[in-house]
């Protein structure tokens, strides 16, 4: 057994126990492998009696690559990965000075020079980004060193195009820099195709989250502390729905409900909907010995959609998301996001956005900002859980010169992100930068601990049944049950031929 090294790092808080944890979804298979988050805490960093968090080292050894180049290769979607991963140079800004001084660590420690290429596109260029890549590696073509990006899951699906990440030689993949429901998504966990965890910002930027207008709050008389509910568990559908009541208002005396009304909850986007399986503990596919089996349709999934719908589109008090995103109702924020205008201006209690929106919100905003998870389905749910709208992939593609030195390039990135960005991140860009109070910290921290990857959303261009289902709640008048079981069969053939690609490429 390896013998873990250690970094010691003074922290001002104990917060940060809960962000270093690994990342996983709180099945109860995980639970009793890993433990509660206090308990699996021990494992990754505790605080010694001086005050200091000690955070896990990396166990490379001493390298010198003498000078080469790195090269990796950014598919930047909507620009929402490049920033995270790349700073030219220091410009003061706390969270690119950080990125720029990971890379100048780990460059001076590999030996090496680093660079990341940026590839730009949108929607409709996706197909031309998988045949861009798709072409590089059939050519021979062994320029790039890594690939960090937009998913590339029909190539994930063809096989062969990229290396087998479990064999690399200096990857630790059960490091807590390495999110762990991401690792365990492939059906034999002795293959796995891509990574993802601290080694990029846009895992945590791009989770569910739900923002409070703590100024209305208190114009309504509502005196609840929101942040001591979530402590207690009892954050709850019928908590939030209590919440709102009454909360509407026609601010324009137009007898119409409209983005100039006062509303209780908003969205985003109909985007933030297909995050809300996660939020609801909902299993779309659950791992067996040999795949997955389809356990989207059933009761529970159908009492999570159905009440779901009731509340966006007959609660007077809920605004339903806009589905077209260049709408007034929206606002940009960062990596082609949108968040709800109703909600910036302060006219609404909550709003389902996504964590990096913070920063578009208190910079367009004038009022008290909370933050705290999107709420349990119902009292029996163990725990609060999101997901990300989107997140970076890595891949090593199977033409890298030398798959050794590229797993070492991003363990040691990954794991100096994880002790500089990260904290960086998390303490001075948000907890202390835009976070009203330490309440609101707290929040950020029990969010990134119950960050899930989920098979339904990384595969969801493959099945029928998938996140996506999930933006049918604006359409009042679809019906869970039928709907669902009409593409029952087609989604069970497309699982069998799924799980036989990845298997077929595991087994090669």
């Amino acid at each position: 057994m390896k013998r873990q090294g250690i970094i010691k790092r003074h922290i001002v808080t104990i917060l940060l126990l809960s962000f270093i944890l690994s990342i996983s979804c709180g099945s109860d298979n995980d639970t009793a492998e890993t433990g509660s988050g206090s308990e699996a805490a021990v494992t990754t960093a505790v605080e010694n009696t001086d005050g200091e968090i000690e955070f896990i080292a990396d166990n490379l050894p001493e390298l010198d690559y003498e000078g080469t180049e790195i090269n990796w290769l950014c598919g930047d979607y909507n620009d929402a990965y490049y920033d995270d991963i790349w700073a030219e140079n220091l410009n003061g800004s706390l969270v690119n000075d950080s990125i720029f001084n990971a890379r100048r660590a780990v460059e001076e420690r590999l030996n090496i020079t680093l660079n990341v290429e940026r590839y730009q596109f949108v929607w409709a260029e996706l197909s031309e980004y998988n045949a861009m890549v798709k072409s590089i590696v059939l050519s021979g073509d062994s320029t790039y060193d890594a690939l960090v990006g937009y998913t590339l899951v029909p190539l994930i699906i063809e096989g062969g195009y990229f290396m087998n990440l479990a064999d690399n030689e200096y990857l630790e993949l059960d490091m807590p820099w390495w999110n762990q429901s991401a690792n365990e998504l492939m059906p034999d966990q002795g293959n796995i195709q891509f990574i993802t965890g601290d080694a990029t910002l846009s895992l945590i930027k791009h989770s569910l989250c739900m923002f409070f207008n703590q100024d209305l709050l208190d114009s309504y008389q509502i005196t609840e502390n929101l942040y001591d509910v979530v402590r207690a568990g009892d954050w709850t559908l019928d908590y939030m729905e209590r919440l709102i009541t009454d909360t509407y208002s026609d601010l324009n005396g137009n007898q119409q409900y409209d983005k100039d009304d006062r509303y209780g909850l908003t969205f985003g986007d109909t985007n933030k909907y297909r995050m809300l399986p996660a939020a609801m503990n909902v299993d779309m596919y659950t791992k067996t010995s040999d795949g997955y089996e389809l356990t989207f349709i059933g009761e529970r999934t159908n009492d999570v959609f159905t009440r779901l719908q009731e509340l966006v589109n007959n609660n007077v008090n809920v605004r339903v998301a806009a589905s077209d995103q260049s709408n007034d109702e929206v606002i940009d924020s960062f990596g082609g996001n949108k968040t709800s205008s109703i909600f910036v201006s302060g006219n609404a209690i909550l709003s389902a956005s996504l964590i990096g929106d913070a920063s578009t919100i208190l910079e367009n905003s004038t009022f008290t900002l909370g933050m705290i998870p999107f709420p349990k389905y119902d009292e029996n749910q163990d725990d609060y859980y999101t997901a990300a709208q989107r997140f970076a992939h890595i891949y090593i593609p199977a033409t890298a010169e030398d798959s050794g030195r590229s797993g070492a390039v991003l363990e040691a990135w990954a794991s100096e992100c994880y002790r500089s960005v990260m904290p960086t991140y998390f303490e001075t860009n948000l907890k202390t930068r835009y976070a009203t109070d330490s309440d609101m910290a707290e929040m950020f921290d029990l969010l990134r601990a119950n960050l899930c990857v989920e098979f339904g959303t990384v595969f969801y261009s493959q099945l029928g049944l998938n996140c996506d289902t999930f933006k049918n709640l604006s359409n009042s008048s679809w019906n869970f049950a039928s709907e669902t079981e009409k593409l029952r069969t087609s989604t069970e053939a497309q699982l069998e031929v799924l799980t036989a690609a990845l298997n077929s490429w595991q087994n090669d």
